[in-house]
């Protein structure tokens, strides 16, 4: 999954010259905007698109579009299929394999993100697998009349980068459409605001010079649609427009306020998504919860023990799964943000209000991830995200409410197209949130009905399981490290993660008062779902020799592997390897105790690294797990080659995509007497048999 530097690669594709056809006419009524999203990034990126373009098409996800709708007849079709969108159109060719001939051409500007090894979120994998069926007929094109362009998001530590936009392009173009504009490759490594600026205008310039609407009178000539070099275009000559802020309307409620609606937030998360994972978050009680570094370490690391007896969703768990918590604002970011917003914190908490759509057509722009009836106060704290990075659109229409034409300008400028290195140095870098902009920019006075349009719902944060459920039938582990970030100037200060130090909250109040806790029957309840991953799993044979490589934090799936394989009764050694790196062994071992006297009892080989503590012993000291990669390549591609093992990494993904993938291909390259390309396509057959398992975070 990972390349071993860092990815070399064009922002921009360029489309084949021969699937490009001039004069296309294009209604706006078979225009379509979609989106393929594992976080709400691409759908906001297509969402605006979809307002600036002002179409009154639908905007869903991908696999929306396949309507329960099928065309009887080959007969019926060729008639009806005139009038029918794109989306009817494909499930008909998916339903009953239909060849027509149809001077009707649909247009789709997708923006698809990637997720997992190069696969597609799981709102776009079932579009993606009915078209890939269809490209196995020969001389099949049923989407000659589909013009199309894509965005595609990712990031260049991955080998696999932007490989779900890759994808959708190749089975759009096997199928017979026709790429219109160039794909943008944006990689969020680096920061991606250039790439989709970019992309951005090349689609509108496209759309409003060359579209031409359904009820365009015939004494008009239609415009056409022709294909431009995305090098031929001026990126600064479409005027900056925000969001069309007329679709919120808050009106005072009567009835009890629904304050952290679970089962609402649960619904809307599955229904933007379509995952299953989201069908059910509720609150897990907290059990036990410890330090596992010690004072001086560099990073502070948590464990924390859920009581899952009456949480049956956590019932099937497997070890490699992972859990989903949903934490809230803190009362002082939001405090903040209402002071800003002079709304006094009395009437934003106890005024309730409905919210309302004001604009059916424009109904893709209302909150619905917001429960209502609620106060504002409770709206902001649950509901939205107001420490995520602003967006360069939201910087857009913040703007507007500058009553302060100098300070309009400035915040303007940080955006400008050709200007860009403003925006990294003010928002990408220090990760400048909406209420750090209000407080920089005292002028700026959005409507609260603006900013509940505008912010991006409330993510979950996924942490990998620690425990087996064959030794914990009734609890989930897990460990996390509490995040700080260091802000570059002019903005120096730190930073920490929000749900880090939400959870890290309830971990130090159980820590002070489990006494009490347990003695008056209170109980510390954490917002959770569990999160399945089978692309993570040990193998079904437990005597199967496995290979875990994990750094700092990227231990915590492999104490589950650990014990689980223990618990079957693998207690061999020489088929459990675990090879671990930490910066100083008597402060940031995680889970050093439990793992040395598996050692100890010679039920598994560890190896740990130690990079910032010169010593001597069993535990080797002064460098990183890539040189026990180094040290022990012999048995590591022997247990590979010949024993038929599993490799699992677990980790940053910076880390593991250089000097780590680096480790893997040389010790292939020197022990198997290969080349180093042959050694990586050996990854890569490990990889899809399923024997090289990777769970890595940005």
């Amino acid at each position: 999954r990972f390349s071993h530097h860092k990815a070399s690669h064009h922002t921009m594709t360029d489309p084949d010259p021969t699937l490009l056809t001039a004069n296309l006419h294009c209604p706006r009524t078979h225009l379509y905007v979609s989106y393929a999203s594992a976080k709400g990034n691409a759908m906001s990126i297509a969402q605006r698109l979809h307002e600036n373009l002002e179409l009154d098409t639908p905007f869903k996800a991908l696999n929306q579009y396949t309507p329960p709708e099928v065309v009887k007849s080959d007969a019926d079709s060729l008639s009806a299929l005139q009038e029918t969108p794109f989306a009817q159109i494909i499930d008909s060719f998916t339903h009953n394999g239909l060849k027509i001939n149809s001077s009707l051409i649909n247009y789709l500007f997708v923006v698809v993100s990637t997720t997992g090894n190069g696969d597609l979120p799981e709102n776009a994998d079932r579009f993606y697998r009915k078209l890939k069926r269809m490209v196995r007929r020969n001389n099949y094109k049923p989407l000659r009349n589909l013009a199309f362009g894509i965005l595609a998001l990712g990031d260049s530590n991955y080998s696999d980068f932007c490989e779900a936009g890759k994808k959708v392009r190749s089975v759009f173009l096997d199928l017979g459409a026709r790429e219109i504009v160039a794909m943008g490759l944006a990689d969020d490594a680096t920061g991606m605001e250039e790439v989709v600026e970019k992309w951005l205008e090349n689609v509108e310039h496209l759309v409003l010079s060359g579209c031409t609407d359904h009820n365009s009178s015939s004494s008009s000539p239609d415009k056409n649609l022709s294909p431009r070099s995305s090098l031929e275009l001026n990126v600064s000559e479409k005027t900056v427009t925000g969001w069309d802020l007329s679709v919120l309307r808050l009106k005072p409620s009567t009835e009890k306020p629904s304050k952290l609606d679970l089962h609402h937030f649960g619904s809307f998360l599955h229904e933007t998504f379509q995952s299953t994972r989201f069908l059910k978050i509720e609150h897990v009680p907290l059990k036990m919860a410890k330090y596992l570094t010690a004072k001086g370490a560099s990073k502070t690391t948590l464990h924390m023990e859920m009581d899952i007896s009456k949480a049956k969703q956590f019932h099937s768990y497997q070890p490699g799964d992972a859990v989903g918590v949903l934490p809230p604002n803190t009362n002082e970011n939001v405090d903040k943000l209402f002071i800003l917003l002079n709304i006094s914190l009395s009437e934003a908490k106890e005024v309730v209000y409905d919210i309302e759509c004001t604009d059916e057509k424009k109904d893709h722009l209302f909150p619905r991830h917001i429960a209502c009836p609620n106060s504002l106060y409770d709206m902001i704290k649950y509901y939205v995200d107001i420490t995520a990075r602003v967006s360069v659109n939201q910087l857009k229409t913040l703007s507007q409410y500058c009553s302060d034409e100098q300070e309009k300008r400035l915040m303007t400028s940080w955006i400008s197209p050709t200007n860009l290195n403003q925006f990294r140095i003010h928002i990408q870098n220090p990760h400048t949130n909406i209420v750090e902009i209000l407080d920089r920019f005292p002028s700026c006075k959005p409507s609260i009905q603006t900013l509940l349009q505008i912010l991006p719902p409330q993510q979950p944060r996924y942490y990998s399981i620690s425990s087996s459920p064959l030794v914990y039938a009734n609890e989930i582990h897990f460990a996390y490290n509490i995040l700080e970030y260091n802000c570059p100037k002019p903005y120096e200060q730190t930073k920490r993660g929000l749900c880090t130090s939400f959870l890290a909250d309830f971990a130090q109040t159980w820590m002070k008062t489990n006494e009490s806790i347990a003695s008056h029957g209170e109980e510390i309840l954490i917002p959770m779902f569990m999160k399945s991953t089978p692309e993570f799993r040990l193998p079904a044979d437990s005597t199967t020799p496995i290979i875990m490589i994990g750094p700092g934090t990227g231990i915590t799936p492999f104490r589950s592997f650990v014990q689980h394989r223990i618990h079957k009764n693998n207690t061999d050694e020489s088929a459990n390897w675990l090879l671990y790196g930490c910066q100083n062994k008597a402060l940031d071992f995680l889970y050093g105790e439990e793992l040395m006297q598996y050692e100890e009892d010679h039920k598994l080989t560890l190896l740990v690294a130690s990079s910032r503590v010169s010593a001597h012993g069993l535990w080797n000291s002064g460098f990183f797990v890539q040189d026990l990669i180094y040290e022990y390549s012999t048995d590591l591609v022997e247990i590979m080659e010949e024993q038929g093992g599993y490799l699992y990494m677990c980790g940053d993904a910076g880390k593991i995509a250089t000097n780590i993938m680096n480790a893997l291909k040389y010790v292939i390259h020197e022990e198997l007497n290969i080349s180093i390309k042959e050694a990586d396509e050996k990854l890569l057959e490990y990889k899809k048999a399923g024997r090289f398992q990777i769970d890595a975070w940005g």
